[in-house]
């Protein structure tokens, strides 16, 4: 019988979308090794090798040699992947794949919860649920453009945006690139007909913000995780919100407009503020 990605998610303990999107690299890794692995949509997946050469893959797989992470390097992952989830995280789960121990991943954990507050995000931590975040969807887009702008130099994030340089694991997973790309062409062109200047800090800080918000745009009411239980045992949702609460063109032509003024050093010269309307209307645009 071939495993469908649901049951392969829920035999580990994560989201099926993690398992999606983990499958291009496992594909990746199968077939450097010369194996013959099949998706086979609407049925499943499926190892298709002897028992024996099953066994020689898995004993290359353990054996292979695997990077040790900085415990900045760990943290970043961490959070990443609690950034990405739509469902509670097992600890069991989270320590596996970071290849250390739970009493280490509490340790992280507690090192990001004090990180996270300055964000308005919280953490939750439930025996037998799983470690959670919450916040609302400006709160999302604050912690990801800092996440983004720790895991590299400014200038390689730079280049990444504007798809001169292939991204990294943490961009990949938290910024559609096609969008991002998009977006930094955009803002070129706006500085060019506004005849603005913005500084390269806040150049950057506007694309990740105008990237991350169409994504939540596109993406409605999603939430990074389903429900979490309650102290009463009963069940409610939680979660960082990735999408909005109905009024998408006004919170996204606020955020431009508040992100401009913040980074134009003449923010309330009027035709600043007009600039900021014009980035507006070409936001939305993209964002359509």
């Amino acid at each position: 019988m071939q495993p469908t990605t649901a049951a392969l998610a829920e035999s580990i303990g994560v989201s099926r979308r993690t398992v999606l999107r983990e499958l291009p690299a496992v594909e990746q890794w199968m077939q450097a090794a010369g194996a013959h692995f099949v998706r086979n949509p609407g049925k499943g997946l499926l190892l298709d090798e002897a028992p024996e050469r099953r066994d020689a893959l898995r004993t290359q797989l353990n054996s292979g040699d695997r990077k040790e992470l900085s415990r900045a390097e760990r943290r970043q992952q961490l959070l990443t992947r609690l950034l990405s989830e739509q469902e509670p995280c097992k600890t069991a789960v989270l320590a596996r794949a970071l290849g250390v121990s739970e009493s280490t991943l509490s340790a992280d954990l507690d090192e990001l919860e004090t990180k996270l507050h300055p964000y308005r995000v919280e953490m939750f931590r439930r025996p037998g649920v799983g470690v959670w975040l919450q916040g609302d969807a400006s709160s999302y887009r604050r912690v990801v453009s800092a996440l983004l702008r720790s895991s590299m130099p400014e200038k390689e994030l730079a280049e990444v945006l504007c798809g001169r340089m292939p991204e990294n694991e943490i961009f990949s997973t938290l910024l559609d690139t096609k969008t991002a790309e998009k977006v930094w062409a955009v803002l070129q062109q706006f500085e060019q007909e506004e005849q603005l200047h913005l500084p390269d800090a806040g150049f950057l800080a506007l694309a990740i913000h105008c990237t991350l918000t169409i994504q939540q745009l596109r993406q409605g009411g999603d939430q990074l995780h389903s429900p979490v239980a309650a102290d009463n045992g009963a069940h409610h949702h939680g979660g960082i919100h990735r999408g909005h609460d109905g009024a998408a063109a006004i919170e996204g032509r606020k955020m431009v407009i508040g992100l401009v003024a913040a980074v134009v050093p003449q923010a309330g010269r009027p035709d600043t503020l007009h600039a900021a309307d014009t980035l507006a209307a070409v936001y939305h645009h993209i964002a359509r």
